[in-house]
C-alpha cells in the first residue's frame, strides 16, 4: 500500500535509523512500512503524524492535503 512516510522523512532530513529510534522500532520495520510490505500500527502512525506535522490520512496517501484538519 502506498504511503508518504519516506517523502516526509526525507523532507525533514531524518534517516530510517533515526526515525526508528525516535518511535521505538527497528530500522527494518521503517523500511517495510515505506515499501508498503508491513502494516503500520495506529500508535506509530499517530507518532509519525505528529512528528511530520501532517494528517494520518496524508501519511497513508488517502489524501493529497498534508495538513491536519479539525473534525
Amino acid at each position: 500500500m502506498p504511503n508518504n512516510i519516506k517523502s516526509e522523512r526525507v523532507r525533514l532530513g531524518i534517516t530510517q535509523e533515526a526515525l526508528a529510534r525516535r518511535i521505538g522500532v527497528a530500522e527494518c520495520t521503517i523500511r517495510g512500512w515505506e515499501q508498503g510490505v508491513r502494516s503500520i500500527p495506529s500508535k506509530a502512525a499517530v507518532e509519525m503524524s505528529d512528528l511530520f506535522g501532517c494528517s494520518v490520512d496524508y501519511l497513508f496517501a488517502l489524501t493529497e492535503e498534508r495538513t491536519k484538519t479539525l473534525r
